[in-house]
């Protein structure tokens, strides 16, 4: 999943709407991570979007502002909550009482983004390293 991050990022596009949903794993052998449906994308270097576009379980908070952002920086976060959804099956932000919501998704991310600290869920059942890595990298602005 890394090569696949990185490939998109390093090739100047702004995907706009990354999710689980819109890659396929395709090679036999050899896994292959590839990335489908650039409907929403546009070249980073001549469009500074504004608009809100993208899935909201996966949306980067600056997206929902209505003003210019970097969409490059939106992909970012996109990737790590797709990251975590492979790992955990699940995504970061859904309350299990009410799947899909919304409004939790973003009043998390606002935790998250004025310094927040995210805690994975007791009921995730994932290593300790893997916990130590998701926590590092669902944050504002990781190191």
């Amino acid at each position: 999943s890394r090569y696949f991050f990185q490939q998109l990022i390093s090739g100047q596009i702004c995907h706009r709407d990354l999710k689980l949903e819109n890659t396929l794993l395709d090679g036999i052998p050899t896994p292959c991570l590839k990335i489908c449906d650039f409907g929403y994308s546009r070249v980073d270097w001549i469009f500074r979007p504004k608009s809100t576009v993208g899935t909201p379980a996966y949306i980067a908070l600056e997206v929902l502002s209505r003003r210019e952002y970097d969409g490059k920086l939106a992909d970012v976060w996109s990737c790590r909550v797709t990251f975590y959804v492979m790992l955990v099956g699940a995504h970061p932000f859904e309350d299990q009482e009410v799947p899909k919501n919304f409004r939790k998704t973003i009043q998390v991310s606002l935790f998250i983004d004025n310094g927040g600290q995210y805690k994975i869920p007791d009921y995730v059942h994932i290593s300790q390293d893997c916990r130590r890595l998701l926590s590092r990298i669902i944050v504002a602005n990781p190191s």
